[in-house]
């Protein structure tokens, strides 16, 4: 099968290493050297999974669109018969035929500076106030052409996780971009920035969003000086520092907001740490553990996988199984 790299493919429910041990038995050891017989039984199945997804990436790093209206997936750089060879190969009849889909949302849907903010009211959402196209264009064609192709197939709904890469510039205290903290005063406006654009998605593109991710990689303190006064090098993809609390926050603060919006089948997810252990070690599973607000709330666990096994441990999930065993979680970016 062709191979692109204009897009990024994220293991779900578990690490594909598992994916992959789970579904192999062990029959016996041979008596000599280092072979092992296996044989596959699909009847017996140890834990589910939800299969695997794709992720198109547009905007990720641009400090100026009108400077440098960036595209980082590419398809805006190919022709239509290029296009639709890369969507066949991934969404196609004999294609990956993914489960899931993962769109990512940039922080200037909503102007530049507080000039742009749609109305001061968090509860009442102007869309005309948002610019929703302009910085998504191609991501949304490669999800439309995705999901009109997988319907052909039979396959009627491809659940989508929508993740925030970061604020805009004027809802942290910074008030640039990348801005590593928020302020506190946005809280609000902060979570209707994100109920707009599925609201938008859902509204006027008529697409399967299911959950809203609150972050990528916000984990992340050590990306900004400690007096947070730089926004870091163009190279590097939007991130707003989550501490633990904060995602608590939201997870409690977000699910009102959805429901007054006419969202209440709207899940929420903790954000995406870069690994699995950073769920964990780093406070974000604990956190949730000891506020039930906020582990009811919370719809499905969310983390990138970068790293190797020994750092993509699944205590984090384990632990808030405890209260919530039903609790489902993806990995929605590895390498």
């Amino acid at each position: 099968m062709k191979r692109t790299n204009l897009v990024r493919a994220f293991g779900l429910a578990a690490l594909v290493a598992v994916f992959l041990i789970g579904s192999l038995t062990v029959v016996r050891r041979a008596a000599a050297g280092n072979e092992v017989e296996v044989e596959v039984r699909f009847e017996k199945k140890l834990r589910p999974w939800d299969g695997f997804g794709v992720n198109y990436v547009e905007v990720a790093q641009t400090r100026d669109y009108k400077q440098w209206p960036q595209e980082y997936g590419g398809f805006s750089t190919l022709s239509e018969a290029k296009r639709a060879e890369i969507l066949d190969l991934i969404f196609g009849e004999d294609g990956l035929k993914p489960g899931v889909l993962k769109m990512f949302f940039d922080p200037f849907h909503e102007g530049m500076t507080e000039a742009g903010n749609d109305n001061n009211d968090p509860n009442v959402i102007d869309q005309s106030r948002f610019d929703h196209k302009t910085y998504t264009e191609w991501m949304r064609y490669f999800v439309r052409e995705g999901l009109k192709r997988s319907r052909a197939r039979g396959v009627n709904e491809l659940p989508i996780v929508t993740t925030l890469y970061g604020p805009p510039a004027w809802m942290t205290k910074q008030k640039f971009m990348r801005g590593r903290d928020l302020d506190p005063a946005m809280k609000a406006e902060l979570a209707e920035y994100m109920i707009a654009w599925v609201k938008y998605l859902r509204d006027e593109e008529k697409f399967p969003v299911k959950y809203i991710s609150l972050h990528n990689e916000g984990e992340d303190f050590y990306r900004w000086p400690t007096d947070g006064n730089w926004g870091g090098y163009a190279r590097h993809d939007y991130n707003m520092y989550w501490h633990s609390s904060l995602v608590v926050d939201f997870l409690k603060r977000m699910r009102p907001m959805l429901d007054k919006q006419g969202l209440g089948d709207m899940g929420i997810t903790p954000g995406e740490t870069s690994r699995w252990d950073r769920f964990i070690n780093w406070g974000y599973a604990w956190a949730i553990y000891q506020d039930d607000e906020a582990l009811r709330n919370l719809a499905l666990v969310t983390s990138h996988g970068f790293g190797g096994a020994a750092e993509n441990t699944g205590m984090g999930i384990d632990l808030l199984r405890l209260k919530k065993p039903d609790l489902r979680s993806w990995t929605t970016s590895m390498s």
